[in-house]
């Protein structure tokens, strides 16, 4: 539940964040506002914005908001390391629980640290962080399938690990962003992972709660 509480306070807060973003991106740093397919969502972390302008307020959201579904993530290990009903679901169980706290971490750490003024850390941390998403959601494939769970639940991982492997293939050896078309791919790539992650998990996440909850003691 904590995890799909946070999911929600990540999608408001970095709502409100966009809104009070004062402006400019890569290749339009006299803009005023965020451009939703010009702006990435690190860029809402910055401490001084493209167009030189303080960024203290849409920072602290940003940082709450991510640092606390890290954090949420992070906690919630336990239950995925649970929802392994049968013997041949274990290891792959054992395996998300310890990746989901690291991959909570990263984005703990990808929260704090600013791009703007830690730029190649900030890339790893985030890089990081979903290839280690990418690794938890194949574990969890994996537990479903040897659980028997239905086939919705098993759909809705196996199409997000789908898109987290587009995605960090994209991030890791895509084209860099040298003109704007690119960075309008990478940036509505962005968006969709994250917001297909946040809805998938918390789907997930309530299901795990239900089905754990079931588990006779």
């Amino acid at each position: 539940m904590l995890l799909v509480l946070s999911a929600g306070s990540f999608v408001a807060l970095t709502i409100t964040a966009m809104l009070v973003y004062d402006g400019g991106s890569i290749f339009d740093s006299h803009s005023r506002h965020y451009l939703f397919f010009g702006n990435f969502f690190s860029d809402l972390g910055t401490t001084v914005t493209y167009s030189g302008r303080t960024n203290t307020v849409a920072r602290t959201l940003f940082v709450i908001a991510l640092a606390s579904l890290g954090l949420a993530f992070a906690w919630s290990a336990p239950a995925w390391r649970a929802w392994a009903v049968h013997k041949r679901a274990l290891p792959a169980a054992a395996i998300s629980q310890v990746v989901a706290v690291l991959c909570g971490l990263g984005f703990v750490g990808a929260a704090v640290t600013p791009q703007n003024s830690e730029r190649d850390t900030h890339v790893l941390l985030v890089q990081v962080a979903f290839t280690l998403l990418l690794v938890f959601v194949a574990n969890l494939v994996i537990v479903q399938a040897r659980n028997g769970s239905a086939r919705s639940w098993l759909g809705l991982n196996i199409g997000l690990l789908v898109l987290l492997a587009a995605y960090v293939a994209i991030v890791a050896v895509g084209p860099s962003l040298t003109t704007l078309t690119v960075l309008r791919m990478q940036i509505a790539a962005q968006k969709i992972i994250v917001y297909a992650a946040i809805v998938n998990m918390s789907l997930q996440a309530w299901g795990t709660t239900r089905q754990v909850a079931r588990i006779p003691l």
